[in-house]
């Protein structure tokens, strides 16, 4: 007997046909009541992956009555030949098999799902008892279940992290790891590589295989402009076999120290009369780890006048100073002169202050006339 074998794949689930009414079988004195016929089918392997690829499905058909059944038919609805051991059986399991060949159809539709359908008869004696009289009655059995295969789903994703996670300066390591992860169902052809795009990255030798996960890294060495931006962002991607990751991005950030300085000198150090002019010098120096910006300003109660061209901005390092002016008045006679001043700039809105920085000026009593003379001594006459 020429049997035919289709498939359509839906996982799991038995179709069974019940039959009842009818008299056991001729090896049996009692009706039966009732019996069934079930069909489970399966494949190996679960997923494919390229055209050509063979699947093989397993029909196991079962039956617990006591009935005999044969002229039995399995057809699946995509495979032309379904392979039976037998045609007949009394109770138990009878297992078939059939084979199908990935289509480049599958690869596109990303599964294969076909339906298997077994057939059968039995009969019983017409006179409603087994073994009575010489004619029979036949009935059909029939049962079905479907089975699904997918496509393997190569898949690749990327994990990016850094260490440390903030920086202070220019010129200092910032160390990254790149967890690169098989995350899909089919093994990876090397070799693995990491495109990011302030760092060349260094990956192990060799492919990757499904839910594997290899670590690459890579160093970076923070510059002014990172210091200036306040942070070091980079993203990176990777890639196996053709087979990009999900892009991911680090940032460390710059742990800001703002800091502002100033010094201040007079000239001359000493004074004596009113009116003398005494010179204030005032630096500026911006000695923390980020630029300062407008508005500067030096608060010196004491000075006459100030000459100062404050810049816009005052890079990490840099200074620049301004002069004050001061005319010294009778009430400083006999006395120091003590100025004191302090300073201010901005970051990102935010007041920066100096310390106090103070000069003095000395008083220096004026020179004493040297005593004139003494009087020539009397001549004699």
């Amino acid at each position: 007997m020429t049997r035919n074998f289709r498939i359509i794949l839906f996982t799991g689930i038995v179709a069974a046909i019940l039959f009842s009414g009818v008299c056991a079988t001729g090896y049996a004195a009692s009706p039966l009541l009732d019996g069934n016929i079930t069909l489970t089918k399966t494949g190996s392997p679960t997923t494919f992956s390229e055209v050509g690829e063979i699947i093989t499905y397993t029909y196991v058909l079962e039956h617990s009555s006591n009935y005999e059944i044969f002229n039995i038919s399995i057809t699946d609805d995509l495979i032309d030949n379904v392979n039976c051991p037998e045609t007949y059986f009394s109770s138990g399991t009878i297992t078939c098999t059939g084979e199908y060949a990935i289509t480049e159809e599958d690869l596109e539709q990303g599964m294969v799902t076909n339906k298997a359908s077994a057939s059968g008869q039995y009969a019983v004696d017409d006179d409603g008892c087994c073994g009575c009289g010489s004619g029979y009655d036949y009935y059909d059995v029939s049962a079905s279940d479907s089975f699904t295969v997918s496509a393997e789903e190569p898949e690749i994703s990327l994990k990016k992290t850094g260490s440390p996670s903030v920086f202070t300066a220019a010129d200092q390591n910032i160390n990254y790891t790149y967890a690169v992860s098989n995350t899909g169902t089919v093994p990876l052809d090397g070799p693995v590589t990491v495109s990011d795009n302030k760092v060349d990255v260094s990956c192990p030798a060799g492919s990757l295989a499904a839910g594997a996960t290899v670590e690459c890294s890579a160093s970076y060495t923070t510059t002014e402009e990172d210091v200036a931006n306040s942070f070091v962002r980079n993203t990176a991607t990777a890639s196996a076999n053709g087979l990009s990751s999900n892009e991911d991005s680090f940032e460390v950030l710059l742990e800001t120290t703002p800091e502002l300085s100033l010094t201040k000198s007079a000239s001359p150090g000493s004074h004596t009369n009113p009116g003398e002019l005494i010179t204030y010098s005032f630096t500026l120096t911006n000695e923390g780890n980020v630029t300062l910006s407008n508005p500067f300003s030096i608060n010196d109660p004491q000075v006459d006048e100030f000459r100062c061209a404050f810049p816009a901005t005052l890079a990490v390092g840099e200074s620049f100073q301004c002069n004050g002016y001061y005319l010294v008045r009778n009430s400083d006679a006999g006395n120091t002169i003590n100025n004191c001043a302090d300073a201010t700039a901005t970051y990102q809105g935010n007041i920066v202050s100096s310390g106090t920085s103070c000069a003095d000026t000395y008083y220096q009593p004026p020179a004493q006339e040297p005593p004139p003379p003494p009087p020539p001594p009397p001549s004699e006459s």
